[in-house]
This record gives structure tokens, C-alpha cells and sequence, in this order.
């Protein structure tokens, strides 16, 4: 039940997601008791489906809960306690926390470190968020470092010319244009197109970015 669910949210079926992993919890409780791993798996997904349907502040208390509670199971060290501080963080920012948002994936990104080393395809998305909120912030010569982190790491494990990459360039040059580097956010943007332009065929969305 619960991978149906999580299908469900990829593919932004919410409604269903959340009635199926609401009915997953309820036999995991009744199977395992009110705390255990997968208990927390579905707490977890939950807040996704919740989360998917723009219901921020429901979603907070499941995150939570599956963030205590995995940090009571597995250890505050864990990467799955990231992943939930991953939720955690996504909810505050919709609500407009953005300082505590900003230190959720701060911690996100310190565990990850720590279990992975400085290069793992799951700190993408933490050093994007953290880069777009310290620009919300205008931390921006923090932002920019926070950007070419994320970008070095994308280019290493994807590639020079990959479509994901867009999201990256896009808050470098971001942090750069509100520096007022313009020249040098000019100088990434167009580095950016010509890697793009290089992939099989004419029509890709980063170009129009």
C-alpha cells in the first residue's frame, strides 16, 4: 500500500494517495504498534500526498512525526531522518518559515555529508532549496556558493550537457544578476545554452529558462 501511494503522489494523484497510505497506517499500527520504521515510512508519505495537495500545515505533523520518530529508531545521523527533515523543511518554506526552513536544510545537508561524503545525487536538491532560499534571504554571496556546489555536484554526476543542470544555472545566474555580476551571470547562462543546445534535438525547455 504504501509504494501505491508513493506511485500515486509521483504521478500528482494525491486524493487517492493520501486514502491509501491513511489505510496502509492503520494496519501498520495495528501490526507493529504506534512506533517502527514503517510506521514512519508511512508517516512520511503521507506528508507527501499531503503536502502535493498544498495542505502544508497538515502535512507538518506527520513530517514531524516521522522525523522523531526515526531519530528515536535509527539515529539522528541516519539519512532516512533527512529525508524527513526534507519534508519538514519543504512545509516551512510554503508557510513562509523561511529561517527555519533554511536551517532544516542546513541539517539535511549535514547528515548527508556526513553519511555519503561531499558528493551524493540526494544533496542536489537540499543545495538547490537552500541556494533559492538564501536568495529569497538576499544571503546571495552565500547563495552563489551554495549554487556552484550544487552545480559541480550535478555536472559530476550527470555530465556536462544535461537537462537537470537548467535548475542549477538558473539560481547561479540568479545569485549573480542580484550581485550585480551581470557579465559574469551573462557569461553562465550562455555556457548553460550551448551545453543544452549540444543534447539530441531542437526542442528542450531549459532553452526557453
Amino acid at each position: 500500500l504504501d509504494n501505491l501511494a508513493d506511485t500515486l503522489h509521483e504521478e500528482d494523484k494525491n486524493v487517492e494517495g493520501e486514502a491509501i497510505v491513511r489505510e496502509a497506517l492503520a494496519i501498520q499500527r495495528k501490526l507493529s504498534g504506534t512506533k517502527s520504521v514503517v510506521v514512519a515510512r508511512s508517516l512520511q508519505i503521507l506528508g507527501k500526498t499531503l503536502s502535493g495537495q498544498k495542505k502544508h500545515a497538515e502535512a507538518e505533523t506527520p513530517y514531524r512525526e516521522a522525523l522523531a520518530m526515526r531519530k528515536e529508531l535509527l539515529g539522528s545521523e541516519n539519512p532516512d531522518v533527512a529525508l524527513s527533515l526534507m519534508g519538514v523543511a519543504g512545509v516551512a518554506w510554503h508557510q513562509g518559515k523561511v529561517a527555519e526552513a533554511e536551517a532544516d536544510y542546513r541539517e539535511v545537508l549535514a547528515i548527508q555529508k556526513k553519511a555519503y561524503g561531499a558528493e551524493h545525487p540526494d544533496m542536489e536538491v537540499p543545495l538547490d532549496n537552500l541556494a533559492i532560499l538564501l536568495i529569497e534571504e538576499g544571503k546571495l554571496v552565500e547563495a552563489e556558493a551554495v549554487a556552484r556546489e550544487a552545480l559541480a555536484l550535478q555536472k559530476k554526476m550527470l555530465g556536462d550537457a544535461h537537462p537537470h543542470l537548467a535548475r542549477s544555472v538558473g539560481f547561479l545566474t540568479g545569485a549573480l544578476r542580484r550581485e550585480g555580476k551581470l557579465a559574469e551571470a551573462e557569461a553562465v547562462a550562455r555556457e548553460a545554452l550551448a551545453l543544452v543546445r549540444k543534447l539530441p534535438g531542437d526542442d528542450h525547455p531549459q532553452l526557453a529558462g
